[in-house]
C-alpha cells in the first residue's frame, strides 16, 4: 500500500489513532484462527478467508482486514485483537 496513502488512514473508532500495516506474526495468528474457524469480526461473521494485508490500529487494538489493495474499514468489520487469543 502506498505511503503517503496509509498516512491518512485513521481508526474509524478512534479519529486520532493512525493505522499501519500488521505485521507477519499478527497476519500469522489471524490466519491461524481463520483456519480453525475461530475468529469472528464485529458482525459476528466467522471469517473464511486468509488475509494477506491488514491495517492495525497504533493502540494495537483493533485490525481491519485490505482486499486487493483497498482497505475495509468499516467498524463492523473490524476485528478486535483481543480476539486474537488461541
Amino acid at each position: 500500500m502506498d505511503n503517503d496513502f496509509l498516512k491518512k488512514l485513521y481508526d474509524p473508532l478512534n479519529p486520532e489513532n493512525p493505522l499501519k500495516m500488521a505485521d507477519k506474526n499478527v497476519l500469522a495468528r489471524v490466519n491461524g484462527l481463520i483456519a480453525k474457524k475461530k475468529l469472528k469480526n464485529r458482525d459476528g461473521e466467522i471469517l473464511d478467508t486468509p488475509v494477506t494485508e491488514a491495517l492495525i490500529d497504533s493502540s494495537g487494538s483493533h485490525l481491519y482486514i485490505v482486499e486487493h489493495n483497498i482497505p475495509i474499514l468499516l467498524p463492523s468489520k473490524g476485528i478486535e485483537l483481543e480476539d486474537l487469543a488461541d
